[in-house]
């Protein structure tokens, strides 16, 4: 019987050898498994910059995107897990799995914001602010910041009791 692997060492095994070929294809947008090997790690990089520890739930909300899957091999390659929230569920059965799964941090497509109520007591990282600036992008490629330099104003992030409007971008 051959070695175990697990998806995130399938995906670094195809970007080796045959980065250039499509892993995905999302809204017109082709993605190498090149890319998504490194946007993976660069989720993975980002998520242990914020010192979440090995088995950290990372939360979802949002529609199909490329960014679910780059979070989700993220998660998988930094030891973590990550805990997909359906979007049509009702801002109760929202606050219920994320209660149940305590997350270390929730990735929220902004126009699902509204559904979060109460506020989960993790920080919230919006993918996407308002004028088509990416947050989730631009949280993804600092791969070297720590949870501090995060939740200052300069990142959009948003707090228990704060309202989920974008305040700066990253």
């Amino acid at each position: 019987m051959g070695e175990r692997r697990t998806i995130g060492q399938y995906l670094r095994a195809h970007a080796r050898d045959q980065g250039d070929a499509e892993a995905l294809v999302f809204e017109g947008e082709s993605i190498s498994y090149a890319l998504l090997d490194r946007r993976a790690s660069q989720v993975a990089n980002g998520l242990r910059a914020m010192a979440m520890p090995t088995g950290s739930r990372v939360a979802y909300l949002g529609k199909n995107s490329a960014a679910y899957f780059e979070i989700w091999m993220g998660t998988i390659r930094a030891g973590m897990v990550m805990t997909p929230v359906n979007w049509r569920l009702a801002p109760p059965e929202i606050a219920y799995i994320l209660a149940d799964c305590r997350p270390a941090l929730l990735v929220v497509d902004p126009e699902l914001a509204a559904r979060l109520d109460p506020v989960p007591s993790c920080p919230v990282l919006l993918t996407e602010a308002g004028g088509g600036g990416d947050l989730y992008a631009d949280w993804r490629t600092r791969t070297l910041i720590t949870m501090a330099a995060m939740t200052t104003s300069r990142c959009n992030f948003i707090r228990p009791g704060r309202p989920a409007i974008p305040r700066a971008r990253c």
